[in-house]
């Protein structure tokens, strides 16, 4: 993290940041946002203490609102600033040639990724499902509820957000580590070195940590093979791959629930990623049937 803010204040000295295109990429993030935590206003109004006027607490309510937006587009431009900076061609991702040439090879890996995250997760479960119970580390995630008046609309932004805050990270990581540590062969010691890092301080007995060192290794195990032998030299991948993951994640939350306006949501969120697919797609599906019409 050092080095990433050192190497962000290094191309911003020199100038070599496009501010502009930085924050026409970062403004659509801030306005889904602020529609989203607008839309939540209302559920503020559950912690109004009656000590002040309601519409003091509005007006401090909707500035805090303001505050924290302002903060995810001040963070997601500087963000998008470091990765153009490292990657330049990334700010021109969704354009129709870059589609054209890393669509369906991005698409196809993060297929792949998907199966393969849900894969070592079934293992982390079967894993935690034969240990101890006593041994169980505690906080284990449980599914989150989007309790908004527009859960598609909070899925969504969610997503995205944590597309950003996810694969951006990743990325600098990775350019990092082949700019500062080239020599691979110090690469596993530093995922374990880590993975002892992540160890929670409550963790009590040897067995304990073990076990969190090894869900802490499955939980990363997708991304790390995805990221070497199908989508690491793809620059869509990285986006598309954890945007998929979190839209996931969120769409089968929403169908599990019983409410059937819930499942609807879930539904309408399945449909809005195969419309991102065939929307990725497009240049190559058209540049295909162009080819074979001049056959």
């Amino acid at each position: 993290m050092g080095l990433a803010i050192l190497q962000l204040v290094r191309i911003i000295r020199q100038g070599a940041v496009q501010w502009k295109s930085v924050l026409l990429w970062a403004a659509p993030v801030a306005s889904l946002v602020l529609v989203d935590r607008l839309t939540q206003m209302h559920q503020m109004l559950a912690g109004y203490p009656t000590s002040i006027s309601i519409d003091l607490f509005r007006t401090t309510a909707f500035i805090g609102v303001l505050i924290s937006v302002i903060g995810m587009y001040v963070a997601t431009a500087l963000l998008l600033a470091l990765c153009f900076s490292l990657y330049p061609r990334s700010r021109h991702i969704l354009s129709k040639p870059l589609r054209r040439e890393l669509a369906f090879d991005a698409i196809l890996a993060s297929i792949i990724a998907l199966l393969l995250r849900y894969g070592f997760r079934h293992a982390s479960d079967l894993l935690v499902g034969a240990w101890s119970q006593h041994a169980m580390p505690g906080g284990l995630d449980l599914p989150q509820i989007i309790e908004g008046p527009l859960p598609w609309l909070s899925a969504l932004t969610g997503s995205l957000t944590g597309m950003i805050f996810t694969a951006g990270p990743v990325a600098v990581a990775i350019f990092m580590l082949k700019t500062y540590l080239p020599d691979k062969r110090w690469w596993p010691a530093l995922v374990l070195l880590v993975a002892v890092a992540m160890i929670p301080g409550s963790m009590r007995t040897g067995g304990e940590a073990l076990l969190s060192i090894v869900l802490f290794l499955l939980s990363i195990a997708w991304i790390v093979i995805s990221l070497i032998w199908f989508g690491g030299k793809n620059l869509l991948f990285y986006p598309l791959v954890f945007f998929m993951v979190q839209i996931f994640d969120e769409a089968t939350t929403l169908l599990h629930q019983d409410q059937p306006t819930l499942a609807l949501n879930g539904i309408g969120l399945f449909l809005l990623l195969c419309a991102l697919i065939i929307w990725l797609l497009w240049p190559t599906l058209r540049k295909g049937s162009a080819r074979s019409n001049s056959i």
